[in-house]
């Protein structure tokens, strides 16, 4: 399941803006934990895995969480999953070619939505990265998409990977090795402050 939370860009640092995209994540998974699967916040014990992904400790449900500037998303699953969210921004040729393989570059290259196309693989990297369990560590060469018939497949033909753009200017990526759902659904921010 997919889940974010679209809000207004407002004025403030960038370490304000962190922390409230960062409290506002947590909140949305307590709230669809709660709502889809009746576990209140106080039930719910997270520690984090080996190289740092916080997990459930005594709950079945894989969870990623992932935010920018004006949207918070969550994702959950019965199998390891991962999610990112990015804003669109002009293509950059030195991020480009920190991120992605040869092939990649390739097609980049030949991209008539080069600044689409280079955050949409951005987001499908970091959340496969997510979905394995080791972010950076990972490496963003060895998490490698194809284009085929219209979309980027990964190279593990046992992931299945979803991009989309929940409201105008963002992309959100998810990674799973179940199904991934083929949209998000998108809450009002008033209902996480109500709760807490």
């Amino acid at each position: 399941m997919l889940y974010a939370v679209a809000y207004p860009p407002f004025e403030c640092s960038k370490k304000e803006e962190k922390l409230f995209d960062h409290d506002l994540a947590w909140r949305l998974l307590y709230h669809v934990m709660e709502r889809e699967y009746g576990r209140k916040r106080s039930t719910l014990q997270v520690v984090r895995g080996p190289h740092g992904k916080p997990e459930f400790s005594e709950c079945d449900l894989s969870f990623s969480l992932s935010h920018c500037a004006g949207l918070v998303c969550c994702a959950l699953s019965d199998r390891e999953i991962g999610v990112d969210a990015e804003r669109v921004r002009p293509y950059d040729p030195r991020l480009a070619r920190r991120i992605c393989t040869s092939a990649e570059l390739a097609f980049l290259e030949k991209s008539s939505e080069r600044d689409k196309d280079l955050m949409t693989l951005w987001t499908l990297k970091e959340s496969l990265m997510k979905a394995l369990g080791e972010g950076f560590h990972y490496g963003f060469q060895k998490a490698e998409f194809v284009w085929r018939q219209g979309s980027f497949c990964p190279f593990q033909k046992d992931l299945r990977v979803v991009s989309l753009q929940p409201v105008p200017g963002i992309l959100v990526s998810a990674c799973s090795f179940s199904p991934v759902p083929e949209k998000i659904e998108l809450l009002d921010a008033k209902l996480l402050f109500r709760e807490f």
